[in-house]
């Protein structure tokens, strides 16, 4: 049967490709590696009129696009099950900023694949998108006799759990679902890989949602209490959990809560729907069967000090199946607690082998760790239960850019010289005169552009990571980068034509860049709430502050900032703002 459609957009989940279309939503079960070519070429048809072809289990695609075998079946995709292994090893790595974590572990995959080991018989799962990919690409790398179809247990722990627990008949919500429930559910799609729409993921994000999903991360009771909403945003949520529960009138705020929140239930129920958390509970229960989880001869576990208790549930389970485990991470970076990780259920996971601590950073510079040192080190310090591990950096000295001396005159006539922050514009200024002379170059002389091989950066483009805590800030650092015409990526998607050929410019948010690297980082503070957020986690300005491999502007501050935070009325104001200036000084100690 075949029939016209209006193709609205593309998207690939793991190995399978979905189109969206004006008559309803189409999957094709086909390999990953062809999937994402043919992926490729259906998003340039986006609003054309194609043809589908349905099939008997799946729904493959046919007309302008296609270009592969249908319904083309791979085995591999079977989750080991129900192996028995007499002797079970498992070892903790502890991986700090450019220590060559990934690279370790993947050396184990190679080692095992070249005794054996069935690929399907590995698995290396990570908390993000980003850093699965990565590692997916790492092994083809390594191995390249095999392809990335070859590993389909390269994922996210959230992914293996809906492999592992899918339910017949029961769909995955995204969007137009949470939409259909309740229009005032902000949800977008957020790219998780560089330039790749491909890799893009679908978010959600509601006041009560939100505090439900945490408590279920956390493993603990709802309290709604805990609402991080501002009070304006607070009142407009009263008002709407009023107009939609008109019969609750009189009640609690948190009577208005568990009301929402058992319509959504039932919403999910009725029309047979699941979210990740869904899976995740289903699969880490202690009734779920134990003959269903995977008995993996390999198994790694990265990231480890993002998982939350929740995720920890079914981690252990795991763990406890496999012949050989390795959990990787690193306590000093973890910053997903807001969303429920717990850093000490890694550093405290019993383990039946010593802990390695990987030492020599190939990335940071011997100045950049220095500045580390001196600022922000003492404040990880502090924190409970921390392990740390000692690490050194390069051989290379680097480039540190904490301040720009100006000169001014007093009311005597004299001249002195001060030390301030870079501004956000002084910045915007830097990369702009980098950015039109290297192109200029380029133009010149075309031999002089080195293309991308076996993921290595070219230094021949700008390289920049430009961090921001806030998404605001990060915004107005990409309108600026725009206004003067500079091609680059803001939260992974190319702005301006961006490819990595022409630009390695990228403006995300810190949270974004945990895992990235760049030849030149900078980070900008622009708001009141940019200064707090990196002031109360010195994980998370731990990290921004390692990212760079040669030159690093670790405090771009807008002009006149820290002052109105030192003469705020607010005391909180003024902590956060004099944390901020030891954890970034303008000058290092001698």
């Amino acid at each position: 049967m075949r029939e016209k459609v209006i193709l609205q957009d593309v998207i690939l989940q793991d190995s399978y490709m979905k189109i969206i279309t004006d008559k309803g939503n189409f999957k094709s079960a086909i390999s990953h590696d062809d999937t994402e070519r043919l992926a490729l070429k259906a998003l340039k048809l986006v609003g054309e009129s194609v043809e589908v072809s349905f099939l008997s289990a799946e729904q493959a695609y046919d007309g302008k696009f296609q270009d592969i075998q249908k319904n083309q079946e791979v085995s591999v995709n079977l989750l080991p099950l129900q192996q028995s292994f007499a002797n079970k090893s498992s070892k903790k790595i502890f991986g700090p900023p450019g220590t060559g974590k990934t690279t370790k572990l993947i050396s184990y995959v190679k080692d095992a694949v070249n005794k054996g080991v069935k690929p399907n018989n590995i698995a290396f799962i990570s908390f993000s998108n980003g850093a699965a990919t990565v590692a997916k690409k790492r092994v083809v790398e390594a191995l390249p006799d095999y392809g990335a179809i070859e590993f389909p247990n390269f994922s996210t722990m959230h992914s293996l759990a809906t492999r592992i627990g899918s339910e017949s008949g029961k769909k995955l919500m995204v969007e137009e679902h949470f939409l259909a429930f309740d229009s005032s559910i902000e949800c977008w799609r957020e790219w998780t890989e560089l330039g790749n729409p491909l890799g893009a993921v679908e978010r959600y994000k509601h006041p009560i949602l939100d505090t439900y999903n945490l408590a279920i991360a956390e493993q603990r009771p709802v309290d709604y209490k805990e609402i991080q909403i501002s009070e304006s945003q607070l009142e407009l949520l009263k008002i709407s959990l009023d107009e939609r529960f008109p019969n609750l009138s009189g009640r609690t705020f948190e009577e208005y809560c568990e009301a929402y929140l058992n319509d959504f239930i039932v919403f999910k129920n009725t029309r047979r729907l699941i979210t990740f958390d869904d899976v995740i509970e289903k699969v880490a229960s202690d009734i779920f069967p134990i003959k269903l989880i995977p008995t993996f001869e390999l198994l790694i576990i990265d990231e480890a000090q993002d998982l939350s208790n929740h995720l920890w549930k079914l981690a252990n389970k795991l763990i406890k199946a496999a012949k050989t485990s390795y959990i990787a991470g690193d306590d000093d970076q973890a910053i997903m607690m807001g969303i429920g990780a717990n850093p000490l259920s890694f550093v405290s996971y019993p383990t039946s082998e010593q802990d390695m601590p990987l030492i020599n950073s190939y990335r940071i510079p011997k100045l950049l760790r220095k500045y580390v040192d001196a600022g922000i080190m003492p404040e990880l310090e502090k924190l409970p239960n921390r392990v740390g591990v000692t690490w050194e950096p390069n051989e290379k000295i680097g480039n540190l850019n904490s301040n720009i001396k100006k000169q001014q005159i007093n009311k005597k006539g004299e001249i002195f010289e001060i030390q301030i922050p870079y501004s956000p514009s002084e910045l915007i200024n830097i990369i702009y005169e980098e950015y039109f002379q290297i192109t200029d170059r380029i133009n010149n002389d075309n031999d002089q552009i080195n293309t991308l091989h076996n993921n290595v950066i070219s230094y021949n483009v700008p390289d920049w990571l430009i961090m921001a805590p806030t998404k605001g800030t990060g915004r107005k650092l990409s309108d600026a980068l725009k206004e003067l015409e500079i091609p680059h990526y803001y939260r992974n998607k190319p702005v301006l034509g961006a490819t990595k050929e022409k630009s390695l410019i990228r403006v995300q948010t810190v949270h974004m860049s945990k895992g990235d690297e760049a030849k030149n980082s900078a980070i900008v503070v622009q708001s009141f709430g940019d200064v707090v957020m990196l002031a109360k986690d010195p994980r998370l300005s731990y990290v921004a502050a390692t990212r760079a491999s040669n030159s690093c502007y670790p405090n771009i501050c807008m002009p006149g900032l820290l002052g109105k935070m030192n003469g705020s009325k607010s005391g909180f104001f003024r902590k956060c703002a004099e944390k901020y200036q030891k954890m970034f000084p303008l000058i290092l100690p001698t």
